[in-house]
């Protein structure tokens, strides 16, 4: 499939901004509402049920906190935006750095290890120097009961943390894990300013 590239405006990024807080607000109230008074929105009352539901709060959590982080980085871009359309690794972005961010969505957990090594590779060629790469991702936790994100056999490929630093540190980026929690972590990965 070919990349192509559609700029958005800033009235388009606004209006996909508020689509995203919406379905941030929808995951909060639905959470509110469970934990009030889940009559409102269980489909059932057997204890499997509400223990499986209950498994999933965490998980709605994170996924609303990204859908606000990504309103917040669709109103805040100074520069044009462009939804990219096809591999990351073969059109990734450009011009990333301490100003006027970019955001894509590299689609790299699809991607087994060597295919993580090169988009990680391409994505340092890319930063600026002093510039960020915050990446969150499904990992493989070092107990396997922390596994309880959903995964879509064949599609998604999952890594451990410590396969996931390596890969970034091997691209020459200074690595921190900012946050873990089961199988879920959140690394930020600067690359160094030369010294003079």
């Amino acid at each position: 499939m070919a990349s192509t590239t559609a700029p958005l405006s800033a009235k388009s990024r606004r209006a996909i901004a508020a689509l995203l807080i919406g379905a941030a607000v929808l995951i909060v109230a639905y959470w509110m509402a469970w934990f009030a008074h889940r009559s409102l929105v269980a489909s059932a009352t057997s204890l499997p049920y509400t223990q499986f539901e209950d498994a999933f709060p965490a998980a709605d959590g994170w996924l609303a906190l990204c859908l606000g982080a990504g309103a917040y980085c669709l109103v805040s871009c100074r520069r044009d935006l462009s939804l990219r359309h096809g591999c990351a690794l073969r059109h990734p972005t450009r011009d990333l750095g301490q100003r006027g961010q970019r955001q894509d969505r590299a689609g790299h957990q699809r991607l087994d290890g060597p295919g993580k090594a090169i988009l990680f590779g391409r994505v340092a060629d890319v930063l600026r120097p002093g510039g960020r790469f915050v990446m969150g991702d499904v990992v493989i936790p070092d107990d396997p009961s922390g596994a309880v994100a959903p995964l879509h056999p064949g599609c998604d490929k999952p890594s451990t943390t410590a396969e996931q630093v390596g890969w970034l540190r091997d691209a020459g980026l200074d690595v921190t894990v900012v946050w873990t929690q089961g199988d879920l972590a959140v690394l930020a990965s600067d690359r160094p300013v030369p010294r003079r």
